[in-house]
């Protein structure tokens, strides 16, 4: 429970949860730097909310620069073409703007000011009672972004932000509610588990749902945890529709384990089509270990319901072998290269990479797969493989 000294902040936390916040009513443009910059997820506006990490610099620069030179007095698009030219190392080009922005108001533009005092990024300067004050007032004007930093910043040595665990637990909460930045959902999900806010089995599940729907693996693992713990009788619906969410918004994994689900459901044309439609989906987003070995499969196998096209299949296959470190993967496309009926595919020379990268890795079956090939590494790790197995007998 919070102490009542604490009412003060669920003040302006209450900006959040009735109707749309001061942030959110200053964004005037909406174009292709809004979509590439944009740190908040605003559905209504068709937003999905850039974290820094995932900004294409280059990209987003040229378009924010465009947007600036059209909109010259608008100050949030001052503060993204910022955020822009900061995400790809170009300081100096973009501190005249962000403080531009926050001094005309701009909430965006505070926050990030207050990040660079963080950081000692601005001009050098490295003053965290500056970074509080300007996030405490972007936090109070509704930027859950700033909300979050001070919840973080709670974690840390600072003389200017309360470490009582209920104001760290209102500052996540409240910029999870607030819908607009999915992150904080993720960031108390994980305090909860890791027990540095006390534990709320409701809270636990309704956070790990929203940051497991914004694309979160790991709340999506939280959430299986809740469920299973609670014994919920939904629980095996919940998941789905959860994973699905995910996949949607770029969480490789979680379309892996729809397609799994899928797969799983029995033999038919639309359970075959629907998993190795998820499956593509993960292997072309990240998950290239199962994700494309699956995919792979299927498109050279060619099941019912989905077309056969061996060159993808292929091509799926070798990301599972070499970027997946699959050696699963690795041994199927040597097995196709050496005893497919398509011979115009078939080819030893071709098994013989995957199979030397499935041997060094360790892969049992393509060590005397390898091996009867003639392929010298693979003889050699079967030499040592079965010395091992005759030593612990």
């Amino acid at each position: 429970m919070l102490h009542k000294g604490h009412t003060v902040f669920l003040l302006f936390i209450s900006v959040f949860l009735y109707g749309n916040t001061p942030y959110i009513e200053q964004i005037k443009i909406v174009d292709q730097c809004t979509y590439l910059t944009e740190p908040l997820s605003v559905p209504a506006l068709g937003i999905k909310g850039a974290e820094f990490q995932n900004i294409e610099a280059v990209k987003a620069v040229r378009a924010c620069q465009e947007s600036h030179s059209s909109h010259p007095d608008d100050h949030h698009i001052e503060f993204l073409l910022a955020r822009a030219f900061f995400r790809g190392g170009q300081y100096h080009e973009g501190i005249d703007l962000l403080r531009s922005s926050c001094e005309h108001g701009d909430i965006g533009g505070c926050t990030l000011l207050g990040s660079q005092y963080h950081r000692g990024l601005y001009n050098g300067q490295y003053d965290q009672k500056k970074a509080v004050l300007l996030w405490q007032w972007s936090c109070s004007l509704g930027d859950p972004l700033a909300c979050h930093n001070l919840a973080m910043l709670s974690d840390q040595k600072s003389d200017y932000v309360s470490k009582e665990a209920d104001i760290k637990q209102a500052y996540l909460l409240g910029s999870c509610l607030s819908d607009l930045f999915p992150p904080a959902c993720a960031a108390y999900a994980n305090h909860i588990y890791f027990k540095t806010i006390p534990y709320d089995r409701d809270l636990y599940e309704y956070t790990s749902y929203i940051a497991c729907f914004s694309g979160d693996q790991n709340s999506c693992y939280f959430l299986k945890k809740v469920l299973e713990e609670s014994n919920d009788t939904m629980q095996q619906k919940k998941l789905y529709f959860s994973m699905q969410a995910s996949c949607k918004n770029g969480n490789a994994n979680a379309c892996e384990s729809v397609g799994s689900q899928y797969n799983s459901g029995g033999d038919s044309k639309l359970n075959h089509l629907l998993a190795y439609t998820q499956y593509e989906e993960g292997c072309n987003n990240g998950a290239e270990c199962f994700a494309c070995w699956y995919a792979g499969r299927y498109k050279i196998i060619g099941a019912e319901g989905v077309a056969q096209d061996i060159p993808r299949g292929i091509n799926y296959l070798e990301k599972s072998c070499y970027i997946g470190m699959n050696t699963f993967a690795c041994y199927d496309l040597a097995l196709f290269y050496l005893f497919t009926s398509e011979t115009k595919y078939r080819d030893r020379q071709k098994a013989v990479k995957p199979l030397e990268r499935a041997c060094k890795i360790g892969n049992v079956r393509s060590l005397f797969l390898g091996c009867d090939q003639g392929i010298a590494i693979c003889c050699t790790e079967k030499k040592r493989y079965e010395e091992i197995q005759s030593k612990n007998k």
